[in-house]
Parts: C-alpha cells; sequence; structure tokens
C-alpha cells in the first residue's frame, strides 16, 4: 500500500494515478481483511469482541484524527509530499515489522473445548 502511495504522490499522468489509487485502495482492503482474520483467529474466545472493538476504535475512531494531522502538515508542505511521506512511513513500518522473527512465524494452537 505504500509504495502506491509513493507512486501516486510522484505521478505526473493521470492514467499512472489512477492506477496508484486503484491498487493502493485493494492493498487497504487485503490489510483490513487480513488483520481481520488474524484477529479471529489467534484472539481467544474469552476476549475476542473486545478486541473487536477496540480495533474499530482504533480504526474508525482514530480516522478524522489522523485526517485533520495529515490536512494540517498537508498545509504546510504541499500535499504530495504528505503522501509520499505516508506512503515511507507505511514502507518503513512494514520492513521493521518483517524483520520481526516470531512474528513471521505464527502457528495456531489448538483449541481447547
Amino acid at each position: 500500500m505504500g509504495i502506491w502511495l509513493i507512486v501516486l504522490s510522484q505521478s505526473q499522468r493521470f492514467p499512472l494515478s489512477i492506477v496508484a489509487m486503484f491498487f493502493a485502495g485493494t492493498a487497504t482492503t487485503v490489510v483490513w481483511d487480513g488483520a481481520l482474520g488474524l484477529l479471529q483467529v489467534f484472539a481467544p474466545e474469552t476476549i475476542r469482541i473486545q478486541l473487536f472493538s477496540i480495533f474499530g476504535l482504533m480504526g474508525f475512531g482514530l480516522l478524522p484524527i489522523a485526517s485533520l494531522l495529515l490536512g494540517i502538515i498537508a498545509d504546510h508542505i504541499t500535499t504530495s509530499w504528505t503522501v509520499f511521506l505516508s506512503g515511507l512511513a507505511m514502507v518503513v513500518f512494514s520492513g521493521l515489522m518483517l524483520m520481526q522473527r516470531k512474528w513471521r512465524t505464527w502457528q495456531t494452537q489448538p483449541t481447547q473445548t
């Protein structure tokens, strides 16, 4: 998703911008669905609904605050640089997460009934 935001921020051609927005939106859907799927698989049944509530609060509750902050940043620097920095932050943080060896070897445990 971050790479497509970087492409979008640097694009000077309309067709490339449309393609970058399409793939950034598709990647967003994949990330959200993947995160919700992992939450369903790995969360203990006793606290699953509480985790979904926190996930919803963090995802949808902080969205207006993040949009406001990005708008303020875009006022001080250009919009394209704001989108570029957002995409770069996504790429850097995803790279840092991939370097965590224990996060790459998750395995589900059989449920106790």
